[in-house]
């Protein structure tokens, strides 16, 4: 629900696709770090503290998590506002959340294929 709301919320509002990028990555962070520090408190799940990746933290939840969250909403939403408004794109204004998820996430695993991180793999 974090990251619509927060797309849905910077959509809204007008921003060009850079500050939406920026407001949605923000507000997804906020609505995902209170799930993100709470989750190891009532064992959703737990972080390995030998893992020199996850190491620095933000209470309990590591920053790397944090900046994930970030980065992926951000990216996701600037997909998606480039592919509405993008030149002859016909779509305007909003999409409904599911046509936002599935457009911008295909998008992002179609860049993440045709350029792949060694390190990821």
């Amino acid at each position: 629900a974090g990251p619509v709301a927060g797309s849905l919320f910077s959509r809204a509002s007008g921003l060009n696709p850079y500050a939406q990028a920026c407001v949605t990555g923000l507000l997804c962070h906020l609505f995902y770090g209170v799930y993100d520090i709470n989750g190891p408190r009532y064992l959703w799940w737990t972080w390995h503290d030998g893992d020199p990746a996850i190491s620095e933290r933000n209470y309990i939840a590591p920053y790397g998590s944090s900046m994930w969250i970030l980065t992926y909403c951000g990216l996701q939403s600037f997909l998606n506002s480039w592919m509405l408004r993008g030149r002859g794109a016909r779509l305007k204004g909003t999409l409904p959340p599911s046509a936002h998820d599935v457009s911008a996430t295909a998008a992002l695993h179609t860049i993440l294929r045709l350029f792949p991180v060694k390190w990821l793999q």
